[in-house]
């Protein structure tokens, strides 16, 4: 029998066993800020084959273990996890994890492992700040990671990209910044219905200056001595 410290974070589970490994693994967080400190978060993790290799049936038996009692101390937490593993046709093993909670308390501990701030900016504004730290490792040793975070309106960030209420970050080598309007993300590719509008206003205005014209012809010809 064998005692492992594990880690109250998802991704400090991640780091220790990266570190351990001459392999690669990518991970990718998506965290969606709602209001109310309401929060939801996705992870997910992959395993290449060449690396499930290399750790063996056993440490992935472990890892096994490890991420489910990361999904039940969640949920004594009173945070809602599911967690699905799964094996793709090319050998390659994923973990995806759905994390749903109040508070940013434990959104820091269960998907930070407790190494990001939260602080109220103001107006309904909330600075975020992280320190990825050991996550470059991923990328060093051939894997990746992206965090992309989702909100109501992001006002400024240090982020690879941002588009609408998504801001994304591709193997950060700095601390992430970002200050952000809590709530539902605009959709992205949503329907147009700015465009829709204006081209029946259009239309509206088309047809009345056609109908305007076909009477003013008729009276004309209604009345050919004028």
């Amino acid at each position: 029998m064998h005692n492992r410290r594990v880690p109250r974070g998802l991704i400090g589970l991640l780091v220790i066993l990266v570190l351990l490994l001459a392999g690669c693994v990518h991970i990718r967080q998506e965290v969606t800020l709602m209001p109310d400190e309401e929060w939801k978060a996705d992870v997910k993790i992959t395993f290449p084959a060449s690396t499930v290799e290399q750790l063996g049936e056993e440490m992935m038996q472990d890892q096994d273990a490890d991420f489910e009692e990361q999904t039940a101390e969640a949920e004594r937490r009173g945070v809602h996890a599911e967690m699905e593993m799964r094996t793709e046709g090319n050998g390659d093993v994923v973990y995806s994890m759905k994390l749903e909670g109040s508070g940013y308390d434990l959104l820091n501990e269960f998907v930070f492992d407790s190494q990001a701030t939260f602080s109220d900016a103001g107006d309904g504004k909330v600075q975020v700040n992280y320190d990825a730290g050991d996550m470059t490792a991923f990328a060093e040793m051939g894997g990746s990671y992206t965090l992309v975070f989702n909100a109501g309106q992001i006002h400024s960030s240090n982020a690879t990209k941002t588009s609408g209420g998504t801001a994304t970050w591709e193997n950060p080598a700095e601390p992430i910044q970002i200050e952000l309007t809590p709530g539902s993300p605009p959709a992205a590719g949503g329907f147009p219905w700015l465009i829709v509008i204006l081209v029946i206003i259009g239309i509206v205005v088309v047809a009345v200056v056609v109908i305007g014209l076909l009477y003013l012809r008729g009276r004309r010809i209604s009345q050919p001595g004028q």
